[in-house]
């Protein structure tokens, strides 16, 4: 890979598969991989940005005039009908799809809903009834508008941005992208797959069910259930009725063939007067699915919280320079049904899923503006309480610690404090939980506000989780007391090989969490992992063993270090993980890369995950391929009561695929060699990947500990190798593996395990020899060769290594 991206340096030599080049963009693929460069000259750059900016007021004012005509359509169009066909017409364009990568032009289309609903709450209908009309025309209409209207937003803000640029007072160079990708970013829709839509909504309403019987007569529970018979309804009760229709015809035709022309009119009669059949005929051609009273049967006053009149919410419409622009927030998003003629209704799945449980927050607040501290209290609880239980879940057996208060300056007259600690081997987990509200304040209008938001969530919890580390390290045993300064745990810095920072929040803006520490205003250090309760989940239900996600964590941790790295979507990086395993290293292979993001890494995780929800989707569960022998050490190691299991385990699952393989196939070779020869013949390698490996099985004379030891040690010393691992696999006479121990062993404790360097070095020595007899004899030649592969071992040259002096 290194070498293909040299290659591009030297113009005209590259063998792309595809290429184009205009004189200053130049786009090549090689592969899956595609790069691009621009080569403006500054001057060019400068005339570019002023062509931008003279043109900003024309293309503000094509938005303005295209969304005063769609506003003008759409109050003209029956409210209900509209609406209706806008949610049939978005349904549509995703039947079979699975993965948002399967989305293609028609993705606005999805989002007309919400505009429209928006559009209908915030001005006044104009439509004069006349049921005979047919609108369909104009509805047509309306939604290629909208389609044109989001179209022209993306590209608004590329003229937004050079018109900043120029006036180069307020903002910064990185202010002004920052603000261009948050706003688009701000169309991302769908924050949870279908199997999880509900699982943390409920465990942080529940403690909630009290006041909201009070206000709304319907218990927590109660709404749950609504939620989720409007999750069904929203999403395949329509194509389900369809299928039950379908069926139904089928029947029929059945009961009709051989019949005469009386005997089918009965049977149609029949039909006709069947409930269920009407009942699949309103969910299919009517409103029944979108009427929030009929599907969830709530409480009037809780419907009524969540709804919006016909033309209530006027400041959408009002809202200064950017009025009615659909990135600018929607009413929508504040109260997700709209009443018409006295009856709620519920169009928008993502809208209400994607903002439920900070409206009922909001609403609750406004009916008891003396509740705010008790739901913080006891958001704060549920919050943190779902976060330790997922991370027991991924990690069985370990130790988890809330509400950990350790002393400010040496003194426990004022104390600070930690959500979360959790211990897993010799691994620290330390994790800040922040369950307030992001404010969706829109970072064009007011980027003050919005980065103080973002601060106060993200900024504050990775300080939180530098504070307690740095607690920690300064103490050769730090000591945690609970809420009344009792002692509740003390451990020393020296028992954890790794220690890892997590902020976990509520509130899910996975786009920027997924590469929080690239927020250039935040000062965020590299290491801190920024996830809300979502994709943690989703890491809860992937991840079947410990080690495992122990493994990808530690990859995770590294990809904050790159700085070219820009994934915008956490299961990028799970992706890529399986994909490339250490897959910082693939990222830094191209140098030269000032920018490298990822496309398509998701699109089998998205298939597993919709699997899971969905019977009728057929998918395999995408992982890494790793040798059943590897599989099958790393199972023992994690059943049994063994030290270090977390850096021993990293160390095998660090190897290439190739390094995998040759390990596991040579685990094999030995077991039947042994078997032959009847002693153990030891398995060496260096480089990265650098260990020594013993094989017990019966029949097989076995050396000592002590010999095995030197011999690790005695081809360390030949190599220079500082660090090395030594394994000792045990199999039974099936080639059954029956024990596992392992040791990571260095120079620096040769003495003190017992060995002299000067005898290692004479044992090293005759090992090297003997190598080089085996070799000779086997190849039938005479010496070795300058450019052959060093006998030691090394990986190195024979002349650049143990030929030097020759």
């Amino acid at each position: 890979m290194e070498r293909k991206i040299q290659m591009d340096k030297r113009k005209g030599k590259t063998q792309y598969d595809e290429y184009f080049s205009d004189g200053i963009v130049e786009l090549g693929r090689i592969g899956n991989v595609v790069t691009l460069k621009n080569n403006m000259s500054e001057e060019q750059a400068d005339m570019h940005r002023e062509k931008l900016t003279d043109d900003y007021d024309e293309k503000k004012m094509e938005i303005d005039n295209l969304i005063a005509e769609i506003r003008k359509n759409i109050s003209l169009c029956n409210p209900l009908r509209l609406l209706q066909f806008a949610a049939d017409k978005g349904m549509s364009t995703i039947i079979n799809v699975v993965s948002e990568f399967e989305i293609g032009d028609e993705i606005n289309i999805l989002r007309s809903v919400e505009f429209i609903q928006s559009i209908l709450v915030s001005q006044e209908s104009q439509y004069a009834c006349s049921e005979d009309e047919d609108q369909t025309e104009l509805m047509e209409k309306i939604i290629r508008q909208i389609d044109e209207l989001y179209t022209k937003i993306q590209a608004f803000y590329t003229y937004w941005g050079a018109k900043e640029l120029q006036k180069n007072d307020l903002l910064s160079k990185e202010d002004i992208n920052y603000i261009v990708e948050w706003q688009l970013m701000s169309n991302v829709r769908g924050k949870r797959y279908q199997f999880q839509q509900l699982n943390n909504i409920e465990a942080l309403m529940k403690p909630h069910s009290e006041i909201m019987e009070e206000i709304y007569g319907t218990s927590a529970s109660e709404f749950i259930e609504g939620l989720r018979k409007l999750e069904y309804s929203l999403s395949s009760a329509k194509l389900d009725a369809a299928k039950r229709l379908y069926l139904q015809f089928e029947k029929f035709q059945n009961d009709a063939e051989g019949k005469s022309d009386s005997e089918i009119e009965e049977l149609l009669e029949k039909s006709r007067k069947d409930i269920h059949r009407t009942e699949m005929l309103n969910k299919l051609f009517g409103v029944d699915l979108y009427d929030v009273k009929k599907v969830t049967n709530w409480d009037d006053r809780l419907i009524n919280s969540l709804s919006y009149e016909l033309g209530e919410c006027k400041e959408f419409i009002e809202n200064g320079e950017f009025a009615a622009w659909p990135n600018m927030g929607l009413p929508i998003q504040k109260k997700p049904f709209i009443k018409i003629n006295g009856h709620s209704y519920c169009f928008d799945y993502y809208s209400l899923f994607d903002n439920i449980y900070r409206v009922i927050q909001k609403d609750i607040k406004s009916h008891d503006s003396e509740y705010v501290t008790e739901w913080s209290k006891r958001q704060q609880f549920a919050s943190e309480t779902l976060v330790e239980n997922i991370f027991k879940n991924i990690l069985p057996g370990c130790r988890t610690f809330v509400g950990n208060y350790y002393p400010k300056n040496h003194s426990l007259k004022q104390m600070d404090e930690n959500d979360l600690l959790i211990l897993y081997e010799d691994v620290l987990i330390i994790v800040e939980v922040k369950a307030g509200a992001f404010t969706y304040t829109p970072a064009i209008t007011d980027l003050p506000a919005h980065k103080k938001s973002f601060d106060a969530l993200i900024g504050k919890a990775e300080y939180q989780c530098e504070r307690t580390l740095a607690y920690i390290n300064e103490n050769e045993q730090a000591v945690f007391y609970d809420h009344d300064k009792k002692e509740k745990i003390t451990f020393e810095k020296k028992q954890f090989n790794k220690v890892y920072t997590f902020c976990v929040t509520v509130d899910n803006f996975n786009t920027f969490e997924a590469g929080i520490e690239k927020i250039n205003f935040l000062k965020i250090n590299s290491g801190t992992i920024a996830i809300s309760i979502d994709d943690l989940e989703i890491y809860e239900k992937y991840f079947e063993s410990p080690l495992y996600f122990m493994h990808f964590l530690e990859q995770r941790k590294e990809a904050t270090k790159i700085k070219q790295l820009t994934l915008r979507d956490e299961l990028d990086h799970l992706g890529m993980y399986i994909a490339h395993n250490v897959y910082s290293k693939y990222v830094n292979e191209f140098k030269g890369c000032t920018l490298f993001t990822a496309s398509g890494y998701r699109q089998d995780l998205d298939y597993y995950f919709a699997s899971l929800h969905c019977e009728e989707i057929e998918a395999i569960k995408p992982m890494q391929k790793i040798p059943e022998r590897i599989q099958e050490i790393i199972s023992f190691v994690e059943k049994s009561v063994l030290p270090n299991k977390v850096s021993f385990t990293s160390f095998l699952l660090n190897f290439s695929t190739d390094a995998k393989d040759e390990f596991s196939g040579k685990i094999d070779y030995v077991l039947n060699r042994q078997r032959q020869t009847k002693y153990m013949a030891p398995l060496i390698a260096f480089g990265e990947a650098a260990y020594g490996c013993f094989i017990k099985q019966p029949g097989v004379a076995e050396l000592s500990e002590e010999k095995q030891l030197e011999y690790m040690y005695a081809n360390m010393l030949k190599v220079g190798k500082k660090k090395y691992w030594y394994i000792l696999l045990t199999f039974d006479v099936a080639d059954v593996l029956m024990d596992v121990s392992y040791k990571e062993l260095s120079l620096d404790n040769i003495e003190k395990d017992g060995y002299v360097s000067s005898q290692l070095m004479e044992r090293a020595e005759e090992i090297f020899q003997n190598r080089v007899r085996m070799i000779l004899e086997k190849e039938h030649r005479k010496k070795i060769y300058p450019n052959d592969m060093c006998p030691c071992g090394s990986g190195r040259k024979y002349k650049k290594c143990c030929g030097k002096s020759k």
